[in-house]
């Protein structure tokens, strides 16, 4: 083929593989744009959820489901079923190994699906957030196998996610979108497609940039996080009240943005992102970043310290000999979501359970939770079917009224948020 006339002549469609909160956002709003999206997951349970619209986490996802199912967007369990396509979006996880090294296995896998049905004049956009020098070093190797070259025959673009669920401002038309493609000709396609569903798109000279940019993203939350958490714990410890004290450094106009105490940090971003950077800064670019690793060593350690401060209170009030109750208040891992992927509840849960510790959870958004297999009760918090309990621990709220009551029921109140009040705050 030519330089400068990849075409795909008969074929259309767009390919969206992987269906979380990423996949299923762009494949909602690529068909409400008016493209042929096909959506693939290779979990069974995950297609069938979504295609029964209870998938999205999302509400204004959750609400747009249904009018595209079938109507723009079909789905499926893997590419071999989906018709010939000119675009392919890679939205699959890129999460940690169990010993905490970037597990890129999920991610070479979508790569090797598409390449058996590369062909030229195709796009493939890895929207699957990873290190420098993945999309080229990772991704481009796999398709080429398909005997395509990237310079010559297909495009190959770079778009990292910037979903966030739950968020009530911005969405995936108003959140800009970056891309950055092996050649001006892939980034200008791309951005093309994009247009069609995104209000403004950041086109940028570099891939490796770009990967970069959206590990900077997450870690610059990572830390502010955990520099939040540890002025919780010094508010606490010195009587000051830390809300009010950010409330008081927001109202500068510049050089500073709000964060807020809370249990931890969670979701498929947060916790594991800046791992990819560190992992990256220190094993492949020999230059490690030291703030960033202290800050994931405090946000791993924020669960601990609130478990502890529960067993110290259940320690003065349980019944001696008896079983103690404990109400997990909040078990999302970010406000105003359902999401409980990663969640700092999990720790909190793992580091309470015990022979003498029965314990429940409640939040207002998620109907069912379980840890580690198993099952949590859930509880009510106010009214006649309330659970009396000796301790209630808040990790997340929703709406500043949704826990009223929660005082009547609780023996004792451990705020990780600071916004209960009568609360011992952590």
């Amino acid at each position: 083929m030519v330089r400068g006339d990849r075409t795909s002549e008969g074929r259309s469609g767009v390919a969206i593989i992987g269906l979380g909160h990423v996949g299923l956002a762009v494949a909602v709003a690529a068909a409400e744009a008016g493209h042929t999206v096909f959506g693939v997951d290779t979990d069974p349970e995950r297609v069938a959820n979504v295609q029964a619209g209870a998938a999205a986490d999302d509400a204004d996802v959750r609400a747009k489901l249904a009018s595209v199912l079938g109507r723009g967007l079909t789905l499926g369990e893997s590419l071999d079923a989906v018709p010939a396509c000119d675009i392919y979006l890679v939205c699959v996880p890129t999460p940690l190994t169990p010993g905490r090294e970037p597990d890129l296995r999920p991610l070479e896998r979508a790569a090797d699906d598409v390449a058996k049905r590369l062909t030229a004049g195709d796009l493939v956009v890895v929207e699957s957030t990873s290190f420098p020098g993945t999309t080229q070093g990772v991704v481009r190797p796999i398709l080429e196998r398909s005997g395509l070259s990237a310079l010559s025959d297909f495009d190959l673009v770079c778009s990292p996610e910037r979903i966030d669920p739950g968020n009530r401002r911005f969405s995936i038309s108003n959140t800009p979108k970056v891309v950055a493609g092996v050649d001006e000709r892939s980034t200008k396609r791309a951005a093309a497609f994009y247009s069609t569903f995104c209000d403004e798109i950041i086109e940028s000279t570099g891939i490796r940039e770009v990967e970069l940019s959206k590990l900077i993203e997450n870690s610059y939350r990572n830390i502010n996080i955990a520099f939040v958490n540890e002025l919780a714990v010094l508010a606490a410890d010195a009587g000051i009240d830390l809300q009010e004290a950010l409330r008081c450094a927001a109202t500068k106009p510049f050089g500073f943005e709000a964060f807020f105490p809370g249990s931890g940090v969670g979701g498929q971003c947060i916790p594991v992102d800046p791992t990819y950077l560190s992992h990256w800064a220190r094993q492949e670019a020999g230059s490690p970043l030291p703030t960033l690793e202290a800050a994931q060593r405090a946000n791993d350690e924020r669960p601990v310290r609130i478990a502890e401060v529960v067993r110290n209170r259940l320690g003065e009030i349980a019944p001696d000999g008896g079983v103690a109750r404990v109400l997990i208040v909040g078990v999302a891992y970010k406000a105003r979501s359902a999401d409980v992927r990663n969640s700092p509840a999990d720790d909190v849960y793992r580091f309470l359970r015990d022979g003498h510790t029965e314990i429940g959870f409640w939040d207002p958004l998620v109907d069912a939770w379980s840890c580690d297999g198993q099952a949590i009760p859930r509880w009510e918090i106010a009214g006649s079917s309330a659970t009396k309990v000796d301790v209630a621990v808040v990790l997340q709220t929703h709406d500043a009224n949704e826990l009223a009551g929660l005082s009547e029921n609780a023996a004792f109140v451990v705020d990780s948020t600071h916004t209960v009040e009568d609360a011992e705050y952590v």
